[in-house]
């Protein structure tokens, strides 16, 4: 082989080293530049869930500050277990059955019952075989039409559950053009088991 073909032969090896090594350069390179577009896709994702839960937890925290004033009257509304929360919830229900709005309720315990132990058991029914159940003094109050108010009323006596209705205050609310509006405070109460 002479010089001339040994000089053209390394020549082409060199070349196509070169070329080769371009190729390896720019298919890393390519792959590179693809794995930080992904990267960059992926923190942008996250960046705008992020931004999205802090704005969700700016809202509930402007709520929260709203009713933290009110905190300690909701927190003593809350019944204490789910047979309480079952009695307000189908309480409500019936107000909206019979079309009346149901403006709010308030558990009544009885200030002058002294011991911690009475006021958590509340007045307790007596019967041969023990305590069965405690009675939980409840005033409701509903606004709507009279003859819906008469239907929640024969509504809450057929209730599944005991109820037994204490009293009962009908006002008179004046709205335009609407002569039979009332607002109505119920006492009664409801019997839940021990």
């Amino acid at each position: 082989m002479s010089k001339v073909k040994r000089f053209y032969l390394v020549i082409s090896v060199i070349y196509g080293a070169v070329v080769l090594f371009i190729f390896a350069a720019e298919a890393l390179a390519f792959t590179y530049l693809l794995s930080e577009k992904a990267t960059l896709a992926e923190k942008k994702y996250y960046s705008e869930k992020l931004t999205e839960k802090q704005d969700i937890l700016e809202n509930l925290d402007s709520r929260y500050n709203e009713v933290k004033e009110d905190e300690n009257i909701i927190y003593e509304t809350l019944p204490e277990d789910k047979e309480t929360s079952k009695l307000l919830s189908d309480l409500n229900t019936i107000a909206s059955e019979s079309k009346l709005k149901f403006s709010g309720v308030q558990v009544e315990i009885d200030p002058t019952k002294s011991s911690a132990k009475s006021q958590s058991d509340l007045s307790l029914l007596q019967t041969t075989k023990g305590k069965l159940a405690y009675e939980l003094p409840l005033e409701v109050t509903v606004e709507g039409s009279y003859s819906n108010f008469l239907s929640f009323v024969q509504r809450v006596e057929n209730y599944q559950r005991l109820l037994n209705i204490e009293s009962i205050e009908i006002g008179q609310v004046v709205e335009e053009g609407i002569a039979d509006n009332v607002q109505a405070e119920i006492s009664l109460v409801a019997y839940l088991k021990k």
